[in-house]
């Protein structure tokens, strides 16, 4: 009878369509587990789907004894007087069902590795055990490099925002909801803040004033109450933190300069200082020792924004003032932001490799190698640790932008065609206007198209970056900026075809704003280290420095080839190549960050991105002088790319921008139990 059974459970297929449906099964909860990590998926969701597919699994098998599939379709087995062929018809349609559910999970295994990559731990350190989305609704965050922090306390995280009024404050609950504004424009209205942290008694928020401080002096340091009552100026701070015992500060005195007062700031001393900048100083739970983000480059200021950063951990012992680099090991491997555990046990901190962003964590006591304790398809930014330990608070960062045009019928900017589902930035466009070049964000990959973004093709490849593309006038080849991991920085020029790029010049300096001569046989760059620009003959390799281009920066080529408009401290000139002299065509240049040139006789210019100023981009004729506003801003949200908030020019002379479709939330990582 048993053998009588197991034939009958054969010839009905009872064990093939339990093989399928456990393999398809398997297969939705690992898809579902995937997605989880790009999209918030409910704890519940998951629950219902494994438990649905449990009771699926007997009615899928007595749906199998029950039924017959044939040719005619699905029929009762009493009815089906199956014959041999029937049953072989029903067979093979489930070995290829089951073929093809195996086949997927082979692949999903494979990878897995690349989707979500496993964690490598020695067992000293914890994991993150779950990712819980607290803000309900999507918000706008400050640009990625600025080192706003996360504050939370037992009940609420607090966050800088941005929206068209500026920068802003916002509280959202560590149960999670939409987040509201924390009110710092009653008191002093029309003032931004940036976030610091809270006082050790939790009683107020420290924040910096934006805006009040001058190159070199620290912002207004003031301390907003969380109950209600008027805020307090404090004194001059930059960057700083309390205590734990709530009895000294650290501060930012000067920019690279450390100084440790009381908590009122009183009595200062100057405890460090450094060549770079300083940000997340963050005290250890015993007050002996200080910790904070350092940011050091290799290039003069005047490179930015191809300055090359290398952001690192340090830290200095209070008692000896001795500085050292906490992972000296990780010098060419991007990490900040770390935070301790209230007991000093664990240190947290975010580390930037393989272009993903993941936090780490080392066991102080045990004086482990720190290892990855997140793993998720999403980037996670500016750990704060929870009052009692067990969880961190974090920002998930998805980035991503969208290429838009001016259209002046409208007064806005529209998706431009042809590169509806292409996120970049730094469109260049050949002389003819027919081919475009352009940088990928966030990865940095220079690719070439044709106008309306037919015939992609892929330039450069990771680890390099690449940077401001300008086509030769002819059309053969393309000079770009490229940076690598060891923090080489370079103007590198390949064929417009795709091929292998070619550094030129003298390639131990730094050398960035490359463009080319009206001829195509050369290119003009900023070197570090020499006062004049850079005139590079492509075919002989022969580079001598430009007469008349000292103490300029950011070259741009006529279309001519006579000319080179550059900025200078008394503000955009243009540099005649013939005689060598300069003359002041906009004598603002501080609010200056973009300049093309349209014709021979015309400069389009783009303010910078600052406070009380209606981002504008403008037309200027260099003989006459005259201007006029091609476009203004306003509130558009545009991305933070490799080169700052980067606006462009297509050949009909029309603004276009990579307009931010980022998306940021607050998490919280259950951690330690």
């Amino acid at each position: 009878m048993p053998s009588g059974l197991f034939a009958e459970l054969r010839r009905r297929n009872v064990f093939r369509v339990a093989a399928a449906y456990l393999a398809i099964a398997w297969l939705v909860l690992q898809i579902a587990d995937t997605l989880s990590g790009f999209i918030s998926i409910p704890e519940w969701l998951g629950l219902y789907l494994l438990v649905g597919l449990v009771v699926g699994f007997p009615i899928a098998v007595f749906l199998a004894w029950a039924y017959e599939l044939t040719p005619e379709g699905l029929r009762a087995e009493a009815d089906a007087a199956a014959t041999k062929t029937e049953v072989r018809f029903g067979g093979r349609k489930l070995d290829f069902v089951i073929i093809g559910a195996l086949m997927l999970v082979i692949i999903l295994l494979l990878l897995s590795d690349r989707i979500v990559p496993p964690i490598q731990n020695n067992g000293s350190v914890p994991l993150v055990s779950n990712y819980t989305q607290l803000t309900q609704s999507q918000f706008v965050l400050p640009p990625e490099p600025s080192p706003y922090p996360i504050v939370p306390n037992a009940s609420r995280v607090f966050f800088n925002d941005v929206d068209v009024q500026g920068l802003g404050v916002r509280q959202v609950s560590r149960q999670g909801g939409e987040a509201i504004p924390f009110d710092t424009t009653s008191s002093i209205p029309n003032a931004e803040f940036m976030l610091l942290g809270l006082t050790p008694d939790e009683s107020h928020l420290a924040m910096n004033r934006v805006g009040f401080g001058a190159p070199g002096v620290p912002f207004e340091y003031w301390l907003f109450p969380l109950t209600g009552g008027q805020p307090r100026l404090l004194g001059r701070a930059g960057d700083a933190t309390y205590s734990h015992d709530g009895s000294l500060i650290a501060f930012e005195s000067e920019w690279g300069v450390i100084s440790v007062a009381n908590a009122d700031l009183s009595e200062p001393r100057e405890v460090m200082r450094m060549k770079g900048r300083i940000h997340w100083m963050r005290f250890s739970p015993d007050g002996k020792r200080l910790r904070f983000n350092a940011l050091f480059s290799d290039a003069p200021f005047n490179f930015w924004p191809h300055v090359a950063v290398r952001s690192a951990i340090w830290e200095i012992d209070l008692d000896g003032g001795e500085s050292y680099p906490v992972y000296p090991e990780w010098e060419q491997v991007m990490h900040c932001c770390g935070v301790w555990t209230p007991d000093g046990r664990y240190y947290v901190f975010q580390s930037t490799q393989d272009d993903r962003v993941q936090f780490w964590a080392a066991n102080e006591e045990e004086g482990d190698a720190p290892v990855q304790i997140t793993s998720s398809a999403l980037d996670f930014r500016r750990p704060a640790m929870s009052p009692d330990g067990k969880s961190i608070l974090a920002i998930s960062w998805q980035s991503r932008g969208e290429v838009a045009r001016y259209d002046e019928r409208i007064e806005s900017f529209v998706t431009m065609p042809g590169f509806e589902s292409v996120s970049a930035d730094q469109l260049s466009f050949s002389a003819d206007g027919e081919h475009v070049a352009y940088v990928t964000f966030p990865q940095g990959s220079l690719w070439a198209s044709g106008r309306d973004g037919s015939a992609p093709r892929q330039l450069t490849f990771p680890p390099m970056k690449a940077a401001e593309p300008v086509w030769s006038p002819d059309g053969e080849s393309i000079a770009f900026v490229g940076s690598t991991p060891d923090g080489t920085i370079g103007v590198y020029v390949v064929s417009s075809g795709g091929g292998p790029a070619t550094s030129i010049g003298d390639t131990d300096a730094v050398r960035a704003f490359p463009d080319w001569t009206g001829d195509s046989t050369a290119i003009v760059y900023m070197q570090a280290g020499k006062e004049r620009f850079i005139r590079h003959n492509v075919s002989t390799g022969e580079s001598t420095e430009i007469a008349g281009s000292e103490a300029l920066v950011g070259p741009r080529v006529s279309p001519d080839g006579g000319s080179i408009a550059a900025r200078s401290r008394e503000g955009l000139v243009v540099l005649d190549l013939e005689s060598g002299s300069s003359r002041v065509v906009a004598d603002d240049g501080s609010k200056l960050q973009w300049y093309y040139w349209g014709d021979d006789q015309h400069l389009y210019l783009v303010d910078w991105f600052v406070k009380g100023l209606q981002r504008t981009i403008w037309r200027i004729n260099i003989e006459s002088g005259v201007t006029e506003t091609i476009a203004v801003m306003g509130n558009t949200r545009t991305s933070w790319t490799g080169i700052g908030l980067w606006v462009g020019i297509d050949p009909d002379g029309a603004p276009i921008v990579l307009k931010d479709t980022s998306i940021h939330h607050i998490y919280q990582l259950d951690w330690l139990q």
